[in-house]
């Protein structure tokens, strides 16, 4: 599932593990890092007590997130893209046996989850847009190599290709494409010009307004339903979590 792992994950905690981000969708090319995420199951001592899981990272040349099984709800209603790729990565999904029936459960109505969520989608991707064009001329210390194109030409990569998979969700949901979140990572038809633009083939200007007209298209989409009540994965939830105590 993931390589280069140099941490100990205690399997007794893992529940879930998956390949985020560019690696993803298609995206990466020779200067992409390694996005990973886990859904963590706290110690019956952690339980009891209420505290968070010891945080166990960690992974060379990856940037790696983990998760909570309690704040489980709270991660799906953000609408984030890119977190949300823990249920979608089939290649890379790693999923812990003693948890196989809990997220065969997540996973058999996934799509469903994200129909629930369609509004947290849309300003997700919104939001993220705003931010990765006002961090067009900042690079954290991993992205010195971006500095020779005059801009921070990730972030706009970014900025374009998250915009991207909120619209093809929006428009494989609207046509009634069977599985449109899954189907809407699949960013192959624009990796080229998604790289070219990673790789200063275009100018900040044109790389910019390209971002802006994909920014535009995005908010025109005023169907996006409402959000939905999801208690069902709450029950999951605390179903697992009375399991993990023995009550």
């Amino acid at each position: 599932m993931v390589k280069k792992q140099s941490a100990y994950v205690p399997q007794e905690q893992l529940i879930l593990g998956n390949v985020l981000g560019s690696a993803h969708y298609g995206l990466a090319d020779e200067w992409s890092d390694r996005d990973v995420c886990y859904l963590l199951m706290p110690s019956k001592q952690d339980l009891i007590r209420g505290r968070k899981p010891q945080r166990l990272l960690f992974m060379d040349q990856c940037d790696v997130s983990m998760f909570d099984i309690r704040s489980l709800m709270f991660f799906i209603a953000e609408g984030d893209i890119n977190k949300l790729g823990l249920l979608f990565n089939d290649d890379c999904m790693y999923v812990a046996p003693q948890f196989k029936d809990f997220v065969d459960q997540l996973i058999a109505r996934r799509e469903e989850l994200i129909n629930t969520i369609s509004p947290s989608i849309h300003a997700w991707a919104l939001n993220m847009f705003e931010y990765k064009l006002g961090q067009i001329h900042y690079y954290k210390d991993t992205e010195e190599k971006y500095k020779q194109f005059g801009y921070n030409t990730k972030n706009v990569a970014q900025a374009i290709y998250y915009i991207r998979i909120a619209m093809q969700y929006f428009i494989n949901r609207n046509y009634s494409v069977e599985n449109p979140m899954l189907k809407a990572y699949d960013c192959s038809g624009f990796r080229d010009e998604i790289l070219d633009i990673k790789h200063g083939k275009y100018s900040e200007d044109e790389a910019v307004a390209i971002a802006e007209a994909e920014y535009a298209k995005l908010i025109g989409i005023t169907n996006l339903g409402r959000n939905h009540n999801v208690g069902w994965v709450n029950q999951l939830v605390y179903d697992e979590i009375e399991k993990m105590l023995g009550t």
